[in-house]
């Protein structure tokens, strides 16, 4: 999955319950801000996140490795993210926080 994590985020072609086409998704985090990314369709049928996304990265400092899992409410296009970094230990992953 080739990505920009502070540009975009691009959407695995497996990823169940998030939008398939053009759309808003109003997210908050862990801390309480909201966010809007806009999850979109790029060329070759790619999907990605964009917009607010940028905002997001920088705020929680995302780096390549870091876990992020988007829990859908059960109001439309509501989303909760959640963030996990890897904790190495001799360059291996022991565990995520």
């Amino acid at each position: 999955m080739a990505t920009d994590v502070n540009r975009n985020l691009e959407i695995p072609k497996g990823a169940r319950l998030l939008p398939e086409g053009d759309e808003v998704m109003f997210v908050s985090d862990q801390g309480g801000r909201r966010y809007q990314f806009r999850a979109s369709v790029r060329s070759g049928g790619r999907r990605s996140m964009t917009h607010q996304w940028h905002y997001f990265a920088m705020a929680r400092t995302l780096r390549i490795g870091d876990i992020l899992r988007l829990y859908r409410s059960d109001y439309v296009n509501e989303y909760v993210v959640e963030v996990k970094r890897p904790v190495q230990l001799f360059g291996v992953t022991i565990g995520w926080i």
